[in-house]
């Protein structure tokens, strides 16, 4: 993984944002919200600790959000089937997320730029039932540009979403 994000930022009291890890996803994954668990389970067929763990493995770059030394989320870019050019952007997170929202919400798109910088454009598949996240990709400036009705092993609808 890359070093292009610098961390050192404390948004809150309490919460840090780190380099990602092997642990985190072992401790994150049994505490996923249940809107991600359903994700990963509809796009992959992966429990939330295997869903993290090949998340974190095909990033190029991957964070960790740490509250009072908890992992309360994870996000990530790597290289997309597209191209090399192109990369899917990811992020899993336990409910404690909500706690600091406000914080995460006015960080996210930083974080966004600084992940999308190596690329042209990022992309990726949001299950459609998953609306925070919808919400938050909206937020960050993706764009939604297809919806495939039968999507992953799940065979679920999902949007397909685009920041160029």
């Amino acid at each position: 993984m890359g070093s292009r994000l610098h961390y050192s930022e404390h948004p809150l009291p309490g919460v840090e944002v780190r380099t990602a890890n092997l642990t985190d996803c072992l401790e994150l994954g049994p505490n996923l919200r249940g809107a991600d668990r359903l994700e990963a389970l509809a796009v992959s067929g992966l429990g939330p600790v295997e869903a993290l763990i090949e998340c974190l493995d095909s990033s190029e770059e991957c964070m960790t959000i740490v509250q009072d030394g908890e992992p309360i989320a994870m996000m990530g870019v790597g290289p997309c089937h597209l191209g090399e050019d192109v990369g899917m952007i990811w992020l899993l997170a336990s409910p404690k997320l909500f706690d600091i929202s406000k914080a995460f919400i006015r960080h996210s798109r930083r974080f966004v730029e600084s992940m999308s910088a190596p690329y042209i454009a990022m992309m990726n598949y949001v299950d459609c039932r998953n609306a925070t996240h919808i919400r938050w990709l909206g937020w960050c400036g993706f764009t939604f540009v297809a919806k495939h009705d039968v999507f992953g092993v799940g065979k679920l609808p999902f949007y397909e979403f685009v920041r160029i």
